[in-house]
């Protein structure tokens, strides 16, 4: 599942998602998730693996290369 669909699904804004993985030790902006969604940045390792995390599975680092 791509992250954009994932947010939107669970009613989520891009500062709910970045503030949700900033509580889990991934300092990010609502900047950093549009950048995100919009593909002219990809996530780091350790942010990869928060999301993935955050969305329970939903999210994985192969959806970022579709």
């Amino acid at each position: 599942m791509q992250f954009k669909d994932w947010r939107l699904d669970k009613g989520l804004t891009q500062t709910q998602v970045s503030q949700m993985l900033s509580d889990m030790g991934c300092e990010v902006t609502q900047s950093q998730v549009c950048r995100w969604e919009k593909s002219v940045f990809f996530p780091s390792p350790k942010k990869l693996r928060a999301i993935h995390d955050m969305t329970d599975g939903e999210v994985t680092p192969n959806d970022w290369l579709i």
